[in-house]
């Protein structure tokens, strides 16, 4: 462990990094690398004295050597659990351990100045946002969970350059699962979650206007060559992105508070209030008087048209969690 190479890196770090980074190394063996990344996440920075002839485990708060040279293990590491997403066509368990590895990583390690960089981790979670959804509850709670950590990580450091289009939370929102309603409200679910997620790190409601092209391309150009997951990609993958409005999004919102089920409706109104926060003062502040007219409306004939206990529960509950990320609700009239 003591011969060290590039930047303090022990040299047989060294040697699997380059691996890793390889494109002539095949889709097993970068697998196999990032399986010995991941069991070795605990090695600390410096060797340890054995104590009373027996290995010593780290003490906690020991510096991790992996985390220490993080800024140059993300990239590879990205560009891998998309690989490997893409490939499997799920959310599978290695993906979120190494999510979760990243993860714990300091957020100072993603580089700021690393635009391709910045498209892996976009495309990383936009696909891990597709494959979130799983039939058993607590498979579902934890991916959500693991992309909301990646997000509440990545998100504040990086800001608009984490390249993240919002039309695949667009359709979740508005998800329809005929015949299995429980799906249907799993979408919906993940997808509040999500957004939720993106408000709480500042991040704006919608797509930047001028965002009509994928930024760093479509996934496909990120791909090793004979990569296993361009087998299902598109023949002629297109980098055209029509970005998706405030307004969109606000509608299809207010869908999910329309919701028949609490699961949906209740953290649909806790998200509505802070995307409506979010727009005041913003480019998009002029679509805040149609939105405010549309929520008051359907209160209103709420309040008009259920008297019964559960109707009225519901509108409490709805008023409650609006108000308290935009307390001017309160004052419409």
């Amino acid at each position: 462990l003591e011969a060290r190479g590039e930047g303090g890196m022990p040299v047989w770090m060294g040697r699997l990094l380059d691996t890793l980074s390889s494109s002539s190394a095949t889709y097993t063996t970068r697998l196999l690398v990032a399986r010995l990344v991941y069991d070795l996440r605990n090695l600390p920075l410096e060797p340890l004295e054995p104590a009373g002839g027996e290995a010593a485990s780290p003490a906690p708060g020991t510096k991790r050597l992996f985390a220490d040279h993080a800024r140059r293990w993300y990239k590879p590491l990205a560009r891998l659990v998309l690989e490997s997403l893409h490939a499997n066509g799920c959310f599978h368990y290695f993906a979120h351990d190494l999510l979760q590895l990243m993860g714990s990583w300091p957020a100072e390690a993603v580089d700021e100045a690393d635009g391709e960089l910045h498209a892996l981790l976009g495309h990383v979670l936009e696909k891990g946002m597709l494959l979130c959804n799983d039939k058993r509850g607590p498979v579902l709670a934890e991916n959500v969970r693991t992309l909301k950590l990646l997000l509440g990580r990545w998100a504040p450091r990086l800001g608009a350059k984490l390249p993240l289009r919002r039309l695949l939370i667009l359709k979740q929102l508005k998800a329809r699962s005929k015949g299995d309603e429980a799906r249907e409200v799993q979408w919906r679910k993940a997808a509040l979650h999500l957004l939720n997620a993106l408000l709480a790190n500042h991040l704006p409601l919608a797509d930047d206007e001028a965002a009509t092209t994928i930024p760093g391309g479509h996934w496909t150009r990120l791909m090793p060559p004979g990569s296993p997951a361009l087998a299902n990609a598109p023949p002629a993958a297109s980098d055209a992105y029509t970005p998706v409005g405030p307004t969109e999004l606000l509608d299809a919102l207010l869908s999910c508070v329309k919701h028949a089920r609490k699961a949906v409706y209740d953290p649909a109104a806790t998200v509505l209030g802070q995307a409506l926060a979010s727009l005041g003062g913003s480019a998009a502040a002029d679509k805040l008087p149609a939105c405010e007219e549309n929520v008051f409306k359907y209160l209103s004939e709420l309040s008009m048209s259920d008297y019964t206990q559960a109707g009225t529960s519901r509108l409490l509950v709805l008023l409650d969690h609006l108000s308290e990320g935009y307390p001017r609700l309160l004052e419409l009239r």
